[in-house]
């Protein structure tokens, strides 16, 4: 399971609590807000965010850039630079550091979760070199269609499906078909709130109405229960 953490290095509070209620609007876990590059690079250390929201111009000795250069040389972490400056000379700095992407301020939820939404697809796709990942964010399933990460719902999901190679995503208003095997999947989910049931069959045990006949039923339709799977899944639900 991955989970997106994210460090915010910005010097004006009001701006960092407005971007610390958007993420966390946006589903995101906020690891820690610091105010200089000396507080960032503490909480790296002790803390190992999964992404930097890097502030142009913050307090200390160092600017954002030079901060992140200096991450750069010990951790490979994803940074979105903060800036409303638009200076030739900043922006060229700024892209020797090989930032993920660029933020313009001011900027919306929207903006905001895009621009995430990038960096996750530029640092799991070339790291992982993977046309087809899944990444488990906190209450958010995020599945790669076409070339970019779209956000799911976990509570959207009601079940998933094998078939064949491939596997189906069976949502509240959708399906979606993902070019991964069940036990990829399932390794994703496995520490949430799914429950693998059948050998062709993983369920959102939340949504459960009723166990009845070997079946678990979910919004009106039976899905099998496997012998295999059957005494996992009552330990899991504690079924007396």
């Amino acid at each position: 399971m991955n989970k997106v953490q994210i460090l915010i290095v910005e010097d004006e509070v009001l701006v960092a609590k407005d971007i610390q209620q958007q993420l966390k609007t946006l589903g995101y876990e906020i690891l820690d807000i610091v105010r200089s590059s000396n507080q960032a690079f503490a909480s790296i250390a002790s803390k190992q965010p999964d992404i930097i929201l890097m502030d142009v111009m913050i307090d200390g000795d160092l600017d954002g850039i030079a901060t992140a250069a200096k991450i750069k040389e010990s951790h490979d972490i994803p940074i979105i630079y903060l800036t409303d400056l638009k200076d030739d000379h900043t922006f060229q700095r700024a892209k020797s550091t090989r930032p993920a992407v660029f933020l313009n301020k001011p900027f919306n939820e929207y903006e905001l979760s895009r621009h995430i939404d990038l960096a996750i697809y530029n640092t799991y796709d070339s790291s992982n070199n993977n046309s087809e990942q899944s990444l488990l964010l906190e209450d958010f399933l995020w599945i790669k269609e076409d070339f970019s990460y779209k956000k799911i719902p976990i509570q959207d999901i009601h079940w998933i499906k094998a078939s064949g190679s491939y596997c189906e995503i069976v949502c509240k208003s959708r399906k979606i078909t993902l070019a991964k095997s069940m036990r990829e999947v399932y390794d994703v989910l496995s520490d949430s709130k799914f429950t693998r049931i059948h050998k062709s069959f993983i369920i959102n045990s939340d949504l459960i109405e009723e166990i009845k006949g070997g079946f678990a039923v979910l919004n009106g339709n039976e899905i099998p229960i496997g012998k295999t799977y059957l005494q996992d899944f009552k330990r899991k639900l504690k079924l007396l």
